[in-house]
């Protein structure tokens, strides 16, 4: 068939068009035409037969076509309770989860604590070696204003003397310097002992800051009396100092006054350590108390819940609800009404005002 259409085309070309001087034209389409493609019937697909005519398996599912279903036309599933102590039963897990939650606080609290201690006692190391270094200037340089004190009480040299002033002031700045790291590292122990506090939180620590407390009481109160007495011996002297018929420099009213000053000073110090143990006793008692507590509190929880499971109804099931999704509407219905409807909302109202949540 082929070579009939082409023995054609070629004596129309070159038969008598020629002697007309006539030009044909063959477009690509034309040949396209006479030279189209027609397959051989043994190349098309057979199912159950391979290339060599074999009989093989049929490439086709059973049933035929796409048969396969990925996901259905509805999603549904179901929700269902323990019927039995239901709110009982949710009431004690949520006081469960509340202890948890308060027991894993009150146990991050004791490690933050922990690393307070450890950067606290890290400052006050470093403190301590500076007061070292500090104390070790400070005695040098009175070894060097020692003379010239003695000097300058003996009337040998003017106070006014350069070199003594000189002496003395840095004497007087090295000192400030001293006692400005002691309090540093006063400040930084009572801090450590009050992280301290809060990482032990035990009873015989309590104890014995309690015991502390009744001493620093008891010497407070003697202090008080003492205080009292040195301030009766005073109170006539300052009267005459203030009337002007005693004068302030005085040896008998300027050593009344240094003894009432210095009294005073550990009136003041024995307030600030009672003040500081009621803090550590409170801190502590706090902890000791919640830990208990809660473990406690927990326990006592635990043992409601297996009250419960002991009726032997743990598996006891009622279905309240079944939830449907429609695919192809996207849409969501609860028992078949859709979300929001009236009967919905009424039925949340009447489980919201029963407690049910």
């Amino acid at each position: 068939m082929k070579l009939a259409r082409l023995a054609i085309a070629f004596w129309l070309l070159f038969s008598g068009f020629e002697a007309a001087a006539e030009t044909v034209t063959v477009s690509k389409r034309d040949c396209s035409r006479l030279i189209a493609h027609a397959p051989s019937a043994d190349v098309a697909y057979k199912s159950g037969v391979d290339v060599k005519g074999r009989k093989v398996a049929p490439a086709d599912l059973e049933g035929g076509g796409n048969s396969i279903k990925l996901l259905p036309e509805v999603l549904q599933f179901n929700i269902n309770i323990n019927p039995v102590d239901y709110q009982a039963r949710n009431a004690l897990a949520a006081q469960k989860a509340a202890t948890q939650k308060a027991i894993v606080a009150n146990q991050q609290t004791k490690a933050v604590a922990q690393t307070q201690v450890t950067a606290l006692t890290t400052q006050k190391a470093t403190a301590v070696a500076s007061g070292a270094t500090l104390a070790a200037d400070l005695a040098a340089l009175q070894a060097v204003l020692t003379p010239l004190q003695t000097q300058v009480d003996a009337g040998t040299r003017r106070p006014t003397n350069q070199e003594y002033q000189t002496a003395l002031a840095a004497v007087t700045a090295k000192q400030a310097e001293v006692t400005a790291n002691t309090a540093t590292q006063t400040s930084l122990t009572s801090q450590i002992a009050t992280q301290q506090a809060i990482v032990n939180a035990t009873p015989p620590q309590i104890t014995a800051l309690n015991a502390q407390k009744t001493t620093a009481v008891a010497s407070g109160a003697t202090l008080a009396a003492e205080l009292a007495a040195l301030q009766a011996v005073l109170t006539p002297l300052q009267t005459q100092v203030d009337a002007g018929t005693r004068r302030p420099t005085n040896q008998e009213y300027q050593t009344a006054l240094a003894a009432v000053t210095a009294k005073q000073a550990e009136v003041t110090a024995n307030t600030a350590t009672q003040t500081s143990l009621t803090s550590q006793i409170a801190t502590q008692q706090a902890i000791a108390d919640t830990t208990p507590s809660l473990e406690t509190n927990q326990t006592a929880i635990e043992a409601q819940q297996s009250a419960l499971s002991a009726k032997g109804l743990d598996n006891t099931s009622m279905n309240v609800a079944a939830i449907k999704y429609d695919i192809a509407k996207n849409r969501f219905t609860i028992n078949d009404q859709p979300l929001g409807s009236p009967a919905l909302q009424e039925l949340a109202d009447a489980c919201a005002k029963a407690g049910v949540k």
